[in-house]
């Protein structure tokens, strides 16, 4: 639930003034670190929720963490947040920045799930035939997951393609069940 109005607003903001500054990379980068402290460490997002924390000891405390480590715009754009005390937001405004990254780059998360591991070759072939069938840039993440048998199911928006040996033959059974109550 992080497409409310002040996660899209700040996230746009963000973006367009990243587009103009020619520097999308560089704070796409940025959010990811902020993305991944949320992850990895409960007390950061502690310290955007706490609301006995006063503004300037939390704009203090990301100035140190962040000061040398993320663009100077970035840093300002946390200040603003903080500043207008939507600090709880941070997190949900930066995936919305992230979507918006990946909407205006064309770019596509699939899950590629196999039977067993898959070379190269196989991995570049999958990527490529999707790129064409959904005319965008695929970032591909392979599970593996041998009660398929063979063959392979791909997750793509809320798509999926399953062409496993092991779907196979529940729909083999599925009509000789059919067959037999007939």
């Amino acid at each position: 639930m992080y497409q409310s109005n002040i996660n899209v607003r700040y996230a746009k903001a963000l973006f367009l003034l990243a587009k103009e500054k020619d520097i999308l990379d560089e704070i796409k980068s940025d959010i990811e670190l902020i993305l991944n402290l949320f992850l990895q460490t409960a007390d950061f997002k502690l310290i955007f929720q706490h609301p006995l924390l006063e503004q300037s000891a939390k704009k203090k405390i990301v100035s140190q963490l962040f000061g040398h480590k993320v663009n100077k715009y970035f840093l300002m754009f946390l200040e603003l947040v903080i500043r207008n005390k939507r600090e709880m937001f941070i997190q949900d405004i930066c995936r919305n920045f992230i979507d918006l990254y990946r909407k205006e780059f064309k770019i596509k998360s699939a899950v590629l799930t196999t039977a067993y591991p898959i070379n190269e070759n196989e991995r570049q072939k999958i990527r490529n035939t999707l790129e064409l069938k959904f005319d965008a840039n695929i970032e591909l993440s392979e599970k593996v997951d041998s009660e398929l048998i063979g063959g392979f199911v791909i997750q793509i928006d809320e798509k999926q393609i399953d062409i496993s040996v092991k779907k196979r033959l529940q729909e083999i059974k599925h009509k000789l069940l059919e067959i037999e109550l007939s």
